[in-house]
């Protein structure tokens, strides 16, 4: 029996605050992980196990599609990324060869100014 079964509900509201006992008996199990295959859940916090309802499998499910959903599209946003990176590169060099060539002028120029 815990020290704060006897009390009424006021002091038992006060007593919960500062009670040193296991708080898994308050457990409102809103962290658990959801096995949609088997359709059992678990809770993170105090270990119940208890078998979902079909809103939280369906729920779980819609929630597992739209993740893989924005995975996919991170994954093309950085191959995107990366293949224009590679063209900017590409652009980059090309510019700078072109800027660092000699001009014609100097090439076939043979008079020394000086």
């Amino acid at each position: 029996m815990r020290p704060s079964d006897d009390l009424d509900d006021d002091e038992r509201e006060y007593a919960y605050e500062y009670d040193d006992g296991d708080d898994r008996d308050h457990c409102g199990h809103e962290e658990y992980e959801l096995d949609v295959l088997t359709g059992r859940a678990e809770c993170d916090y105090c270990g119940m196990s208890w078998w979902a309802t079909t809103e939280q499998i369906d729920a779980e499910h819609n929630r597992m599609v739209a993740h893989s959903e924005w995975v996919q599209e991170q994954e093309r946003l950085i191959r995107r990324r990366e293949c224009w990176a590679w063209v900017h590169r590409l652009w980059l060099a090309a510019i700078e060869a072109w800027f660092r060539r000699k001009p014609r002028h100097m090439l076939t120029d043979d008079e020394v100014p000086f």
